[in-house]
């Protein structure tokens, strides 16, 4: 590993490990007793888990074996720096492997596939599970037509249905459409780079012109991670600054503003205070 930004990461997972196998041991009834275990693997009382909870900064793993549950507390966002050494390391592998400028800020964004080109409809829609209805079409991202099928294969009137389950579908003009608004509404001085797991069949090579790579190697997921789960975003300043999130594309918005320099920083000593606030 290049690069671990959490010292205590290999031990976390040793104890990790020891909380199932000693659960027994710990228990002395037969009811499931909550554990609650908070960012650094201590375990605390619920009132101090309530009020990290609340603050709103981390987020809840829940871990369960036959006779103990544990809630662990984990960061949904986390703001640090990389130093000199680490950081030169950092740019020489990713200069290599993206062809990234080292004098830009970094944002990457996490995929766990790309698809497949073949396989996309010639329009956007959204695909209902939960119902009889067979396709909900969008416009420009808002609810247009909702057509049903009656049992003869004919069409109903429009009718107005709330799907609950379904799934989203993107059509290859919107789906380029996409990339290149995300990458025009990037500041000059950034570049967004999106890493991507598996390829269910997309040319690589188009892939490649939009700075989407496929992720062979995890290594800036080994690098930043709790040791439970990967971050989904990840912000890199030339001088080792970074940010990490675990949300997707919905908080794009608020990643554009976090690679300004001015911003972030504003945005640091927010978090740190009340981080600082929270562990009193």
């Amino acid at each position: 590993m290049l690069l671990n930004l959490y010292s205590k990461k290999i031990k976390l997972k040793i104890i990790l490990l020891i909380f199932f196998c000693s659960a027994k041991s710990i228990l002395l009834s037969q009811s499931k007793k909550i554990i609650y275990v908070d960012e650094n693997y201590e375990f605390v009382n619920f009132s101090k888990y309530k009020k990290k909870f609340n603050s709103e900064l981390f987020e809840v793993v829940i871990l369960s074996n036959d006779t103990a549950t544990f809630k662990k507390l984990k960061f949904k966002e986390f703001l640090g720096r990389i130093g000199g050494s680490k950081k030169s390391q950092l740019n020489k592998l990713l200069s290599k492997r993206y062809s990234v400028d080292t004098n830009k800020v970094w944002l990457f964004h996490f995929l766990d596939s790309v698809p497949n080109i073949k396989k996309m409809p010639n329009k956007s829609r959204i695909k209902c599970l939960d119902s009889t209805i067979s396709w909900l079409y969008t416009n420009k991202g808002k609810r247009k037509k909702l057509i049903t099928s009656n049992r003869n294969g004919g069409k109903k009137n429009m009718v107005k249905h709330r799907c609950i389950k379904h799934k989203h579908l993107i059509s290859l003009k919107d789906y380029i459409k996409k990339i290149n608004d995300e990458n025009k509404n990037i500041n000059k001085n950034t570049e967004l780079i999106h890493l991507y797991k598996l390829n269910k069949g997309f040319p690589k090579n188009q892939l490649n012109t939009y700075n989407y790579f496929e992720d062979k190697t995890s290594i800036l997921s080994n690098i930043f991670n709790d040791g439970i789960k990967s971050f989904k975003t990840i912000i890199i300043y030339p001088d080792g600054n970074y940010y990490t999130s675990n949300f997707n594309s919905n908080h794009f918005n608020k990643e554009k503003k976090l690679t300004r320099k001015k911003t972030y920083k504003r945005y640091k000593r927010q978090w740190n205070k009340k981080l600082a606030s929270v562990n009193k």
